[in-house]
């Protein structure tokens, strides 16, 4: 009787093993299952090959343009493709490495054209193979560019007073509180009728110019860099005067 029940157990213990070894490899098949149809996908389409993206990026602001300094490595890139304005602009550029060092990192200084005026927007380098069928990365940077609306912002030096004696000019200027002008070109006649110009720094409040022809009319503008790095410079309108009056 003892002997009939220890059988009955080894054979009940017989079946749960078998259970539960049968639910593993069930288990294990549809997780497999599952794990092929995440991947179909990307098997279908084929291993995908990406370029070297550009290494790194420089931006600086000009008038509706931005110029950009960039690095690449990889020795297959052959086209830059630079998207802007929410994508909807883009250009391509050919990519040429120096002759003398063909396995080693390149620069190249491009100009990106028609770059609305405004707040920093985001422009995508992205580097192609010689056929445009391989591609990198991309790599986004942000740069805003100056316009019209920047022109009729800036304001020429003011002038307080000029006078003249004895063939020399003096002129004097209100302070200036910009930290974006350059200096304000003056442009005088010179007593035997050629015209010349003087430069007059932002911390200058006077000048004195010799050698003037009594009479003549004296024309100024000031110049201004709207940030350090910036590529263009803007010129107010001129204004001017008569000597004598």
């Amino acid at each position: 009787m003892v002997k009939k029940k220890l059988i009955e157990t080894m054979m009940m213990k017989t079946k749960i093993y078998t259970a539960l070894i049968t639910l593993a490899v069930l288990g294990m098949c549809f997780s497999c299952t599952d794990i092929n149809h995440l991947h179909e996908p990307y098997l279908e389409r084929g291993e995908q090959i990406y370029l070297g993206k550009i290494d790194s990026v420089h931006m600086y602001a000009g008038k509706n343009r931005i110029e950009a300094g960039l690095w690449f490595s990889d020795v297959r890139a052959k086209n830059l493709v630079v998207k802007y304005n929410g994508e909807t602009d883009s250009i391509c550029i050919p990519l040429e490495r120096e002759p003398e060092r063909p396995l080693r990192s390149d620069s190249i200084l491009i100009k990106i054209p028609n770059v609305n005026e405004g707040t920093a927007m985001t422009f995508k380098f992205i580097i192609y193979d010689a056929n445009m069928k391989y591609k990198s990365l991309p790599v986004e940077s942000l740069c805003s560019a100056y316009g019209d609306n920047y022109q009729e912002s800036i304001l020429n030096r003011r002038l307080i007073n000029h006078s003249y004696e004895n063939g020399t000019l003096t002129i004097g200027w209100l302070r200036t509180g910009s930290i974006q002008i350059l200096n304000t070109e003056i442009y005088y006649i010179q007593k035997n009728g050629e015209e010349n110009m003087i430069k007059l720094l932002p911390n200058e409040v006077s000048c004195f110019i010799e050698n003037v022809k009594a009479g003549s009319k004296v024309r100024y503008r000031s110049v201004f860099r709207p940030e350090a790095s910036a590529i263009d410079l803007f010129y107010t309108e001129y204004n001017e005067f008569t000597i004598g009056e």
